[in-house]
Order: structure tokens, then C-alpha cells, then sequence
């Protein structure tokens, strides 16, 4: 945020030069277009999907008023070195330095919006979203990701003594933390901090509330789904959001609500939602 892209920066030291292929992997249904300095992904989620997660099921794709959400990863390569495509790659080689600038967008558009009705120009935003980056350069990106950040995590500061385990690695500081039982209060300060920097990074305006998993998950099918579990982990996601003073990013779970309230309107009575969906409103 605010640019809404991920960007990865490598500079080669002495008088090596980088030279590396830069591709995406993923695991669903997919397409690539390489052109210029440019990678293009293009792919659809599964229409199904099943609950086991041991071994993992295997995805249903159907076409149609089925079809899955249809979606577009994109990257481009700024370098001083030579950047080749390639069908399934970008080469980059002779290079002090490269630059990753990467976007992804789906054609999803709201709940009650059917995805084979969807018009969005998903992958026209994600050249959009590519392109303005790019203008802003590495250097303006992160000053404007910095001063974003900031805004909402300076809001909040807290201090439980000084541990003096700032430079201990996190897994390591963990593992003596639950070995040792030793006085470590300041590892409460960094977890702390830690949900403070999820909740600012994955609920912001405009986008869906966190499900289980944030909206980060390593698996392609995740424990429960990566479900809404409303019966205590979404709340347990957002108790804190207010207390830290982050009203902004609780928007997403008011919207939530607002939008559960209207669908489960339709779940129960459906013909009656189409001839007025207005009175399941408010």
C-alpha cells in the first residue's frame, strides 16, 4: 500500500553482475504471456474444492455460470542489464541491479455480483496498477509505503521493559522463551506489534474482511478452508483493531456484517430478494 504492489529489489556486489530467470509458479489452471520486459500470468480458481485436507482433494473446474474466479499475476524487470523473454521466463543477465515491481487482480466484484457477469478489467488494472509504479520508481514506492504504514502504526506504542533480546533471531528467541521460561516481556511488545502489522497490512478499505488465515495462506487447500469462522476467529481477528486505534482498518468487518445481514436474506428467501432486493437492505 498505497500502490498495491509488491516489489523485490537485488543489486549485485563487486564485479559480479546478476543474472537470474524470473518466473511465477502456481498451482492452478494457467497461462503465460512473456513479452519485453513484462510477465504475464492469467489463471482461474477451482469451482470446487474439497474439505479434506489429507491428501489434498482434487480441484473441480467448470465452466460457465460455475467458472471460478478468474484472475491476473503480473510482473515487470527495471534493470540496467539485458532482460530477455522467453515462453516461460524473463532472463535478466549483465545487471548491477534489478528491480521486481509485482501486481495481481481478480474479476471478482461483490458477493451478490455472479462472476460470469463480471465486466471488470481485472488484468487492464494490474497494467495500470504496473505502470505507475514503474513512473514512481523503487526509491518513491517504499517512501510512500513508509509514510502509509506509519500513519496507522505510530498511533499505538507499548512498553513492557527491555529484554535486551532485540537481536536474537525470532525462532530462537521462541524456542529459549518456552525452554527456559525467561524473562523475555518484550517478546509480548514484538507479538504485539506483530498482529498490529497483519491487521494494518490485510484489512484496508475496499478489500474483504480477514478470513482464518489473514489473507495469507502457504497451502493450496487451508485447514478449514481459510474460512470466515464466525463462531469466534473472526472476532478474535478484530478484537484488538479498535483498542489499537485503527478504526479504518475494522471498515472491511463492518462492511462484512452489513453484507452477511443482506445475504443470509437472500439464503432464506430468495425469490423474494430478487423481486425486491432493496427491503433485505438496512
Amino acid at each position: 500500500n498505497p500502490d498495491k504492489v509488491l516489489v523485490y529489489s537485488m543489486t549485485a556486489q563487486g564485479k559480479k553482475k546478476l543474472d537470474f530467470n524470473a518466473m511465477i509458479k502456481c498451482d492452478l489452471k494457467y497461462d503465460v504471456e512473456v513479452c519485453g520486459d513484462t510477465y504475464i500470468l492469467r489463471g482461474v480458481c477451482p469451482s470446487q474444492i474439497g474439505f479434506s485436507r489429507d491428501p489434498i482433494p482434487d480441484p473441480e473446474y467448470y465452466e460457465g455460470e460455475k467458472k471460478g474466479i478468474e484472475f491476473c499475476c503480473m510482473f515487470k524487470v527495471i534493470t540496467d542489464g539485458q532482460c530477455k523473454a522467453t515462453k516461460k521466463y524473463l532472463n535478466v543477465s549483465d545487471a548491477t541491479y534489478a528491480h521486481i515491481i509485482l501486481t495481481a487482480e481478480s474479476n471478482f466484484e461483490a458477493w451478490d455480483k455472479p462472476l460470469y457477469e463480471s465486466t471488470k478489467d481485472y488484468e487492464g488494472i494490474c497494467r495500470k496498477n504496473i505502470a505507475s509504479a514503474a513512473e514512481k520508481g523503487v526509491q518513491e514506492l517504499k517512501a510512500r509505503h513508509i509514510a502509509d504504514h506509519k500513519e496507522y502504526y505510530d498511533r499505538v506504542s507499548i512498553d513492557l521493559g527491555n529484554s535486551k533480546k532485540d537481536g536474537t533471531p525470532t525462532n530462537r528467541r521462541l524456542h529459549e522463551f518456552l525452554r527456559n521460561k525467561d524473562n523475555d516481556n518484550d517478546l509480548y511488545c514484538l507479538l504485539f506489534n506483530y498482529g498490529r502489522y497483519l491487521t494494518i497490512a490485510g484489512s484496508r478499505k475496499g478489500s474483504q474482511a480477514m478470513t482464518l488465515q489473514g489473507i495469507w495462506t502457504f497451502k493450496m487447500c487451508s485447514p478449514w478452508r481459510s474460512n470466515y469462522t464466525t463462531n469466534i476467529n473472526t472476532e478474535m481477528n478484530y478484537w484488538p483493531t479498535m483498542p489499537c486505534s485503527l478504526p479504518e482498518m475494522n471498515a472491511p468487518l463492518i462492511d462484512f456484517i452489513k453484507e452477511l445481514s443482506v445475504s443470509m436474506g437472500y439464503a432464506a428467501s430468495p425469490k423474494e430478494y430478487k423481486q425486491n432486493p432493496d427491503a433485505f437492505k438496512g
